[in-house]
């Protein structure tokens, strides 16, 4: 997320091609940070400033002398773009709609279809009220379906299993029937990933808000594409022993690791 006293910071995953069991040389992290206390006042974001702030950074990041260039070393042509949200916390706590807006209008100017850029997280009960407008934006905005919003053959298994609630793919209720646990106590070691992170998209922007979750400590970057992106996700979120250890080994999960860049 990016406000006022908060740097800005964009990662890409990269495929090495090493062999397997060979490790990468070390290198060390660089952090591109903006500040400009007027790009929110009152809450309210300024959007021509929030927008030269991310493209600035965006440019300075990629070493590109515009923002075409800069979204285009990043995206290639023909890559189905994603932008991963956190939209379950209404005006103030949603990823903020102006950001979404300028790394849109990046992506569009290096070339890909507003039309075509899929902006989502698990449910969209934030967006209204954080000022997000699907007829007018002009990109889409998804919410993963239940149930049917999850893919079949693109499956995450762990030895921790968990009760299955209504939602999850492989919950089965009472016919006519929609209570939120099955009638049996149905558990299953198996979670899996939504379809839009499995076909949809080849290439996500992950956004996050940083929040704190009691069970998977820092709510930011990795928490934002994982826990969000499967069903039956309860089960990685039972307690400290399981929350910080199982974002890490789902994140890791090439659907993921080979898809994101984050900001």
């Amino acid at each position: 997320m990016l406000i006022r006293n908060v740097a800005l910071v964009l990662f890409c995953a990269i495929s090495s091609g090493l062999a397997q069991g060979q490790q990468p040389a070390p290198t060390p992290s660089v952090v591109y940070a903006l500040r400009n206390p007027d790009s929110i006042k009152q809450h309210k974001t300024n959007p021509h400033i929030v927008r030269e702030m991310v493209n600035r950074l965006v440019m300075a990041v990629t070493g590109e002398p515009d923002v075409a260039k800069a979204w285009g070393s990043l995206v290639s042509p023909g890559e189905r773009v994603g932008i991963k949200i956190s939209a379950a916390g209404g005006e103030l706590f949603t990823t903020h709609h102006d950001i979404v807006n300028a790394i849109v209008d990046g992506l569009a100017a290096a070339g890909h279809p507003r039309s075509s850029i899929i902006v989502w997280d698990r449910s969209l009960g934030g967006i209204k009220e954080a000022g997000y407008r699907p007829s007018v934006d002009g990109y889409q905005v998804k919410a993963i379906a239940p149930h049917d919003g999850y893919d079949a053959k693109a499956m995450l298994s762990a030895p921790l299993a968990g009760k299955l609630v209504w939602g999850d793919f492989e919950y089965v209720g009472d016919t006519g029937k929609m209570p939120l646990f099955a009638d049996t106590d149905a558990t299953s070691n198996v979670s899996h990933f939504s379809k839009i992170i499995s076909s949809d998209v080849d290439k996500v922007i992950n956004v996050p808000v940083m929040s704190i979750s009691e069970t998977n400590g820092i709510a930011g970057c990795i928490y934002n594409m994982t826990i969000p992106n499967i069903d039956n996700w309860r089960r990685f979120a039972q307690g400290s022993r399981f929350g910080a250890g199982s974002l890490a080994e789902i994140y890791a999960n090439p659907l993921i690791a080979k898809r994101w860049c984050s900001i």
